[in-house]
């Protein structure tokens, strides 16, 4: 997140923190995160993207990247899914 606005961490935080508790449902309904593709999840503070998987009830932060499209990365999605393989 270095680089980052301070704006845009505190959103970024405030995003971590209403997912850790609330949990994801709340999330989704409010389109302040989204299912890219299964296991990984997009939260979306204005022009951040961090993406996450959920794995035995703990959300695990895979990748934070400035958002330069509409559209998240192919490359980005791939990284996280990478990542994600080494979660136990």
């Amino acid at each position: 997140m270095s680089g980052w606005s301070l704006e845009t961490k505190r959103d970024s935080y405030d995003l971590m923190n209403r997912l850790e508790r609330l949990g994801l449902g709340p999330l989704l309904k409010n389109q302040d995160a989204k299912l890219l593709i299964r296991p990984i999840y997009e939260l979306r503070p204005a022009t951040s993207r961090i993406l996450f998987t959920i794995r035995g009830g703990v959300a695990w932060l895979l990748r934070a990247f400035k958002k330069k499209s509409r559209k998240t990365p192919q490359h980005e999605i791939d990284l996280a899914k990478q990542r994600a393989n080494y979660i136990p």
